[in-house]
């Protein structure tokens, strides 16, 4: 299981093979793409949890850097062949053996990096990665925060795990339903995307567990996750629709206008940084994928609301229809030049190219070769008529 990273522009790209162009969304529409949460359940109660749980002390808190450098895991010089066109430049590293040939049902998704959470690229001097990971049927889903020199690598896993409980009896369980697709790491917050979800974390409250085992929670106030040596618990959750819905639900496009929250990243071109989200669906079920920007806020590190407030409703201000079904990516150059969306027709080539973790080598059909990516650059447009890019 390799983790490629493209760190330069293709000079030879390959040729647009996508039927038709991206076309961007009329704002009637994508004005009704919405991130709607409920303060009181979805952020404040989950607040007075976790302040309730690092009072009790069955967890002690620590950060990002301290989990990459703790030497859990060692990573190792690519070990498997990339798949990309000679053209790129490229870098990567393999997991360890465990990770990399583990039955145990992990599976990596979505990534970011200190580059996305500081415009200066580093965290505290360091340069670091972040991969999602979803269990067996979305029972777990984890994080892995890996410290990168470019030629050593060293990471730790951390368990996603959702406050529970009350201020005299503080909890914690395993996020439900979380498929992990896509994740953007900005300031002290980890985005989540999730179907219908946009999970929220925050770093300054990863938590260190005192026993290493199977349960999951705290239990006569010694605390544990699954196996991992530290948790992150969620701080908030926006919903694209109805909040009682299954978690990672996604309504057929036919059925409503919302914009599903497959993968997401990161765009600080102009004035105001923005998420960007592509959404996912399975052949025959959408004409065309739904791409939206929606606002953030950099005083909160969330995303900007649309009554002033610190944490409320988020409407996206820009978006693009592309004709794309199973799409994996779409990113920004950061220019008004093109937006790049990533399609896959085979799991491993999409997710290599741009940069995302590919699946174990056990997920490859490896007695057919890999399908051409097909990569799409839409010159001169803009994500919306309230959003030009810059």
């Amino acid at each position: 299981m390799a983790f490629t990273l493209v760190v330069a522009p293709s000079a030879a790209a390959e040729p647009d093979t996508m039927a038709g162009p991206l076309t961007a969304t009329p704002p009637k529409e994508y004005r009704e793409y919405k991130l709607g949460i409920d303060r009181a359940i979805d952020y404040d109660n989950y607040g007075a949890r976790i302040r309730a749980v690092e009072r009790s002390g069955a967890v002690t808190t620590n950060g990002p850097l301290g989990v990459a450098l703790s030497g859990q895991h060692s990573g190792r010089p690519l070990c498997h062949t990339t798949g990309i066109n000679g053209t790129f430049l490229y870098n990567g590293f393999c997991w360890d053996k465990g990770d990399d040939t583990s039955d145990g049902g992990w599976t990596p998704q979505g990534l970011t990096a200190s580059h996305d959470a500081d415009p200066g690229g580093t965290y505290s001097g360091h340069h670091l990665y972040v991969a999602s990971w979803h269990y067996d049927a979305n029972k777990f889903a984890r994080i892995s925060i890996v410290n990168s020199t470019g030629t050593q690598w060293t990471y730790g896993h951390v368990l996603l795990v959702e406050p529970t409980g009350d201020e005299k009896h503080p909890n914690f369980q395993p996020v439900k339903g979380t498929h992990a697709d896509g994740a953007v790491w900005y300031g002290n917050k980890l985005f989540i995307a999730n179907g219908n979800q946009l999970q929220v974390y925050d770093f300054q409250h990863i938590w260190k567990m005192q026993q290493i085992s199977e349960r999951v929670g705290i239990e006569n106030g010694v605390s544990s996750a699954k196996y991992h040596q530290w948790a992150l618990p969620m701080v908030g959750e926006y919903h694209i629709g109805d909040r009682a819905a299954a978690p990672g639900y996604c309504p057929a496009p036919h059925e409503t206008g919302r914009a599903c929250l497959s993968s997401l990243s990161l765009d600080r071109s102009g004035g105001v940084a923005h998420l960007v989200s592509g959404e996912y669906y399975s052949h025959g079920r959408a004409p065309d994928a739904h791409l939206a920007r929606w606002p953030l806020n950099p005083a909160t590190d969330l995303p900007k609301t649309d009554n002033g407030d610190t944490v409320g409703t988020t409407t996206a201000d820009g978006g693009f229809r592309a004709p794309v079904r199973q799409l994996q990516g779409v990113a920004t150059d950061g220019t008004r030049r093109r937006e790049v969306v990533v399609r896959q027709r085979r799991q491993d080539a999409a997710e290599r190219l741009l940069g995302q973790v590919p699946r174990p080598r056990r997920h490859r059909d490896e007695g057919h070769p890999a399908d051409p990516v097909q990569v799409q650059r839409q010159a001169g447009r803009e994500l919306g008529a309230d959003s030009p890019l810059r």
